[in-house]
């Protein structure tokens, strides 16, 4: 009698804690997928103010005007300081964009042109006070992508871009 007590208090034990884990399990697999789904929206939303803050100065946008950012950069013109102000806010997109994709450089190609917004604000990225601000907050990782593309000489080699 003691064997088949102990084998059906056995189940009445074993039997909520196999339900319980599979919800909880459920539960988490459920919750992680609705947060992934919220920071992709979170990314989109940004990526729509970045290109609408583009469409409304398209300067900003424009290679030539990005190279002369170099000499201008002490410049308290507004342009300018505009253009710092939105290359930081370009560049914490990206990297906001590859911890999703947790810098798997294939699936960001793959989804994102970000090739094209290094070589547009190629200065900005190469300059050396902006390379020791960030140098000490910017993931290696997203460094190595950045470099890859900052480093390409676009001048020497046009088919590089495509």
């Amino acid at each position: 009698m003691q064997v088949e007590e102990s084998i059906l208090l056995n189940t009445q034990i074993t039997t909520p804690a196999i339900s319980t884990l599979i919800a909880a399990t459920v539960a988490y697999i459920i919750s992680k997928r609705n947060n992934r789904r919220a920071d992709k929206a979170s990314l989109d939303n940004r990526y729509n103010e970045i290109i609408q803050i583009a469409i409304q100065y398209p300067y900003l946008e424009n290679g030539i005007f990005a190279d002369s950012w170099s000499t201008q950069k002490t410049s308290a013109e507004d342009k300018y300081v505009r253009y710092d102000n939105y290359c930081k806010l370009v560049f914490n997109f990206i990297e906001n964009y590859c911890q999703y994709y947790n810098y798997r450089q294939k699936k960001i190609e793959k989804t994102f042109n970000l090739r094209d917004w290094v070589i547009v604000h190629k200065q900005w990225v190469q300059e050396p006070y902006v390379k020791i601000e960030k140098t000490k907050k910017i993931n290696k990782k997203l460094k190595k992508i950045l470099d890859k593309y900052a480093s390409i000489d676009y001048e020497r080699y046009p088919n590089a871009l495509f």
